[in-house]
């Protein structure tokens, strides 16, 4: 078990890079980091594989909670015309804010989990005398200011868009309430 994290945690960064298998690389790479943590005696390394197993469950839970949130959503949808009921809006909000106090943890856990793995990339550089841990902890720094940018930039761009169509007119008159139907032109 000594050396086996490394071949581990290799096997897990090279999964990450293949689509639909790069799941489990999570785990394999959890499960690394707590293995060196165990070896080195590194409480680093074995918090950040702890929080990243955390992260893959929470992921987990947050998708499940989406699923059995939606069919109480959709269900008091209600299908006459007009206005919705205020019974709807209370329920749409109430599993809003569930979805984003969910969304909020999860973020501030995933947070810690980048700081963390960062911190013991470059820890581990230091301990095994390896440039290629000094290289992760980098490129995973790289990582976090790319999304940084890429954030307001996504932001920015579908308000864009979304402007972009507010601004584009109906084909039919305003004063229609629907188009007219074939028997209607016929």
């Amino acid at each position: 078990m000594a050396r086996a994290y490394k071949w581990v945690g290799g096997i897990g960064y090279v999964l990450t890079f293949i689509p639909y298998v790069n799941f489990v690389a999570s785990i394999l790479v959890a499960i690394a980091w707590i293995m060196m943590g165990r070896d080195k005696d590194q409480r680093l390394f074995t918090v950040t594989g702890i929080l990243m197993i955390l992260v893959f469950i929470s992921s987990i839970a947050f998708a499940g909670a989406v699923f059995a949130m939606a069919p109480g959503i959709l269900a008091s949808i209600p299908t006459m015309e007009g206005a919705p009921p205020l019974g709807l809006l209370k329920n749409v909000l109430a599993h809003l804010k569930i979805m984003v106090a969910l969304a909020v943890a999860m973020a501030a856990l995933a947070l810690a989990t980048v700081i963390a793995e960062i911190a013991a990339h470059f820890r581990a550089s230091r301990i095994f005398q390896s440039t290629w841990f000094k290289v992760g902890g980098w490129l995973r720094v790289g990582g976090v200011i790319g999304l940084i940018i890429a954030m307001p930039v996504a932001i920015w761009s579908t308000l864009q868009i979304a402007s972009g169509i507010a601004m584009i007119k109906p084909i039919h008159p305003p004063t229609l309430r629907h188009p007219p139907t074939l028997n209607q032109l016929l």
